[in-house]
């Protein structure tokens, strides 16, 4: 029975992240917009510049700015994460926030598109009980979507 509830709570987990990861695609569709690293140049950061030449070669689609995904995710797990593990929170938000500031910081993000992002992350309780119907999914546990809905 508690290997049932942990994959169940597992499953419920995974469908939440996944939920944040596939959304902002969602906008991209509906959306298109090209984020600032078209229009930004890095001169000087040897590591930056390598990277940007990486992603823009093997990146199929340079519309991909709104909302940001980067974000959603972040603040998706960074949340999901806390509330099973409290202590671990504050390591949780360091890496989310140095996520979405990285996202801005390295031209790949305007503002607007983290904040996006991070409303998208807050509507997750309210959007994920549809996408399951959406699915044919039975309901998240509601300890679960207590527990850990993202506020």
């Amino acid at each position: 029975i508690c290997l049932h509830r942990a994959r169940r709570e597992f499953e419920d987990f995974a469908f939440v992240t996944m939920a944040a990861f596939f959304l902002p695609y969602a906008g991209y569709v509906l959306m298109p917009a090209s984020g600032p690293r078209d229009a930004v140049s890095l001169a000087g950061a040897h590591v930056a510049q390598t990277a940007h030449a990486f992603v823009s070669a093997v990146e199929l689609n340079g519309y991909d700015a709104f909302p940001s995904g980067h974000t959603a995710v972040a603040l998706v797990v960074a949340a999901l994460g806390a509330r099973a593990f409290p202590k671990w929170t504050p390591l949780l938000a360091l890496v989310a926030g140095s996520i979405v500031f990285s996202t801005v910081y390295l031209a790949y993000h305007y503002v607007v598109d983290v904040a996006a992002g991070a409303l998208l992350a807050a509507s997750m309780p309210l959007l994920v009980p549809v996408l399951r119907r959406a699915c044919g999914l039975r309901p998240a546990r509601k300890r679960f979507a207590a527990a850990h809905a993202v506020r």
